[in-house]
């Protein structure tokens, strides 16, 4: 009497010539709990290519860097995220 399901759904998000799709993808296979994975696909509409972690640091070595200190300002906003636990979690889960 299982039920087994598989839900994607995707965003998209358009900048100057680059799309970007986000994959929210449920997997319900009968296990302990069922599995949300998030996948992202990013296009160069104008140059015709897929963007890549590689090509960011190919054009922009210092990229992650960069993302690094971009996602700790951006986290450090949130309220929600405050307790000392939790930033030190930010620290590590951002670093480059």
């Amino acid at each position: 009497n299982q039920v087994y399901s598989l839900d994607i759904t995707y965003d998209t998000y358009k900048y100057q010539n680059i799309v970007s799709y986000v994959f929210t993808i449920f997997i319900d296979t009968g296990g302990a709990h069922p599995n949300t994975i998030i996948e992202t696909i990013s296009y160069n509409t104008k140059d015709n290519i897929l963007i890549t972690i590689d090509s960011l640091i190919e054009e922009n070595n210092n990229i992650l860097d960069k993302l690094s200190k971009e996602s700790r300002l951006i986290l450090a906003k949130n309220s929600n995220l405050k307790q000392e636990n939790i930033q030190d979690m930010i620290l590590d889960g951002t670093l480059p």
